[in-house]
């Protein structure tokens, strides 16, 4: 039987707006919005204050989106001002926000610090210019490397993400990306392999013949380029890499299957067994907070076998891996048993090993995750 633990709270709150949709993107997200922006953080407002947080700490804040620097401060200023009326957030707790190059400046950098964000999450997504022609991103490599520049200069936890497996990339062009990324002041690196849906702007001009289609194996040579020059942060997740202490906690939290409350349009939310989500129309997000009816357009219960699956799959994500004492406390399962066919088959491939603890993924097993997940999730 499930017993879920009393955790932290984190908080995801969804900014759905941006200055140009990239060819790559299948987030919820609306361009050119500005005329909302007054309209939604009033809403976010009415959303938090209703919100049921049981009276627990809040550990973590994040701002995604979208692009969540385009909002003024002021409008950053009015959310985390709610925030912290309505909640009991924790002195060190985590204050994340995501911010793209061409959207900040070491002004409003310093005005967004000044509002409680302590932690800054760049999409710098590559250094060079070619690759982010291919993106099609609003910046470019200089004001990339300038806003990492600014950043670092306001705040103390700085990461930047990165993509791998651009097609016709050469290994050449990734490896300097790398080296000049984390040779830089900051904290944190993630690093996300290219991945496009099918309506995608990006992904329909390869479904045409009109874009070169992405490589499993150059994917892989990336990826594994990563260890082989060796920067300088340790991997602590599959997909995520920091200097020692600089780990994201919000995601951390994710990764350890803890309870999260999203705000939003198109948020997700999971406490205890409960999972829902969001409706991802903005209009009848905006319209429901506005009748003071709640925006929820999804909300499942999980049985045990589900939660189990999930919270050892997100285990493995972690270079810790999974732990058979924690599986044991939280669920009464013995995982050697319960898994032992899942166990023998993943072993043999090489795609799992045994540690002191329990069960992480190998070198190739990061390689080939997915694979690795099914077997717990089916």
């Amino acid at each position: 039987m499930y017993d879920p633990k009393s955790s932290d709270l984190g908080l995801y709150i969804h900014i759905p707006f941006c200055l140009k949709k990239c060819g790559y993107c299948s987030f919820v997200s609306y361009e050119k919005c500005d005329h909302l922006y007054d309209g939604y953080v009033d809403a976010l407002i009415k959303e938090i204050r209703k919100a049921d947080t049981g009276n627990r700490k809040v550990k973590t804040v994040y701002f995604g989106g979208g692009t969540p620097s385009l909002l003024r401060p002021q409008h950053i200023y009015k959310i985390m001002d709610t925030i912290y009326d309505k909640c009991d957030v924790a002195g060190d707790g985590e204050i994340t926000m995501e911010a793209n190059p061409g959207t900040v400046d070491h002004v409003k950098l310093r005005d967004f610090r000044e509002c409680s964000i302590n932690r800054l999450s760049l999409g710098i997504q590559s250094t060079d210019d070619d690759d982010l022609r291919y993106l099609e991103r609003i910046h470019d490599r200089a004001t990339a490397l300038q806003t990492i520049k600014d950043a670092s200069k306001v705040f103390d936890n700085v990461s930047c993400d990165l993509i791998y497996g651009l097609p016709q990339r050469s290994i050449d062009t990734w490896e300097k990306v790398l080296r000049e990324v984390s040779s830089m002041d900051i904290e944190h690196i993630s690093m996300y392999a290219l991945t496009l849906e099918d309506d995608t702007p990006l992904g329909k001009k390869i479904a045409e013949g009109k874009a070169a289609p992405l490589s499993e194996d150059q994917e892989a040579d990336e990826y594994e380029l990563i260890d082989k020059i060796r920067i300088p942060f340790e991997q602590y997740e599959i997909s995520n890499w920091s200097k020692r202490g600089y780990e994201s906690k919000h995601n951390v939290n994710y990764w350890e299957r803890g309870d999260y409350l999203g705000f939003g349009v198109a948020a997700h939310s999971c406490m205890g067994r409960v999972r829902s989500a969001n409706t991802s129309d903005i209009t009848k997000y905006l319209d429901s907070l506005k009748k003071g009816d709640s925006p929820e357009e999804f909300r499942e219960e999980l049985d045990d076998e589900k939660i189990l699956g999930e919270t050892v799959m997100l285990a493995l994500r972690m270079a810790k891996g999974v732990s058979i004492n924690d599986i044991k406390t939280i669920f009464n399962v013995e995982f050697e048993d319960k898994y032992k066919n899942e166990i023998r088959d993943l072993a043999e491939l090489g795609l799992i090993e045994r540690t002191e603890i329990g069960y992480k993924l190998t070198k190739k097993g990061r390689l080939l995750g997915n694979q690795v997940f099914v077997r717990f999730i089916e």
